[in-house]
């Protein structure tokens, strides 16, 4: 009966415990602005066949035909988990140049 009580009692401080809040004093960060820029050349061409980015918006850009270089600045509204991308294309049969390291 002893054994019993004993482990109807650790049951229940480890409920107890394990089912508070923690609080570490962490608050969360709100919307934040920020000043976004693209900046897109290149060595070797002087158009890309296309740039797509995520504009002030949040929404995506595309553009064709893009004399380089080019840059795009922007302020937007971001909060945790928001994401700016940015993705450029060479025409057909453009080399990159090669880069040693």
């Amino acid at each position: 009966m002893k054994r019993l009580a004993t482990l109807l009692l650790n049951c229940a401080t480890l409920v107890a415990t394990s089912c508070s809040k923690d609080d570490n004093g962490v608050t969360p960060v709100g919307p934040k602005d920020y000043t976004v820029e693209y900046r897109v050349s290149s060595t070797s061409n002087l158009v890309s066949d296309y740039i797509s980015y995520t504009n002030a918006t949040g929404g995506t850009t595309t553009l064709t035909n893009v004399a380089l270089p080019v840059s795009y600045s922007f302020t937007r509204t971001m909060k945790q988990g928001d994401s700016a991308t940015l993705l450029a294309s060479l025409p057909a049969g453009a080399r990159l140049p090669r880069t040693s390291r």
